[in-house]
This record gives structure tokens, sequence and C-alpha cells, in this order.
């Protein structure tokens, strides 16, 4: 998802991003039709996240699981801030969950 997409709105839900047999706990700080940014305290990323820009991943949100791909990360104070587009088999569910009523 880009940084600077214009239909991105703020949103805090929990996340879980599964890569290589790991399972790391964040926080979405913004979403869109396409993907979120996830934060995730940089003390438990025991990888560079360069390591996996455009690979596919895979998050846990709301009790499901979706494919996804990183796009971008950052640093920002003590997290990781990931740019993450959900894959486009996953995006009629991902839309569902950041469009339903809290």
């Amino acid at each position: 998802m880009e940084r600077r997409h214009h239909k991105r709105k703020p949103l805090t839900m929990p996340v879980e991003l599964l890569v290589a047999e790991a399972c790391l706990l964040g926080a979405s700080r913004d979403v869109g039709p396409e993907g979120l940014s996830l934060a995730i305290p940089s003390v438990r990323v025991k990888f560079s996240p360069s390591t996996l820009l455009d690979t596919p991943v895979t998050i846990r949100v709301a009790q499901q699981e979706l494919g996804a791909c990183l796009k971008w990360y950052t640093l920002d104070e003590s997290d990781f801030l990931l740019g993450l587009e959900v894959a486009n088999r996953d995006r009629a569910s991902w839309l569902a969950i950041v469009t339903r009523p809290a």
C-alpha cells in the first residue's frame, strides 16, 4: 500500500504477521482498500525487513488469514512500520474486515 494513498484512514486493530516460522504481533496504524501500515516493536523483529520486500507473507486479522506482500518499511521511533498490500484474491475479505462497524 502506498504511504500517500488518499483512501487510507486511521484504524488500530491487532494484526499478526506470519513470516518464516515466526508470528509477530503488531497493530495497524492505518488501513486502506488495498492494505495497511503495521507497527511492530523493533525488538521483536529478528530479521531485516529489506529481505522481505516484495515477498509474499501472511497476515492474521479478525480470525482470518490473508495473503499480503511487504511493499515498504521504515523505522518509527522504536517500531518498524511496515506497508503491506493485501493479495488480490483476499481483497474482498479484507474490505469486509475494515468496513464492518466497530
